[in-house]
């Protein structure tokens, strides 16, 4: 669990250099990786524009995950995270999932 916990901050840290923004990544199974970034990177680009753009941290964090022969799958969620004291509401918008087959 310490490897994989490893490689999800080493990813995470790749993605906030190159992508300037911060980003949350979750492994479940070994197999299904799903990177949340917040929605204020795409709110001003068309549909088309955030589904590429998603596509695109996708594949890099395919290409950068440590183990990428494990991944049957990445997806990559928007978050808007609005806090009122002790309670946070989330709405979550999918950028995309996409099988590994369609990343390399």
């Amino acid at each position: 669990m310490r490897e994989q916990i490893n490689d999800a901050l080493a990813l995470s840290t790749a993605i906030g250099d190159t992508f300037k923004v911060p980003v949350s990544v979750n492994i479940s199974n070994n197999s299904y990786l799903t990177l949340t970034l917040p929605s204020q990177a795409v709110e001003k680009m068309s549909e088309a524009d955030q589904q590429a753009y998603a596509l695109r941290v996708a594949r890099f964090s395919y290409a950068h995950w440590a183990h990428p022969e494990q991944l049957r799958r990445v997806s990559v969620v928007f978050q808007n995270r609005t806090d009122y004291g002790p309670v946070n509401y989330t709405r979550n918008a999918s950028g995309g999932s996409w099988d590994v087959s369609e990343l390399k």
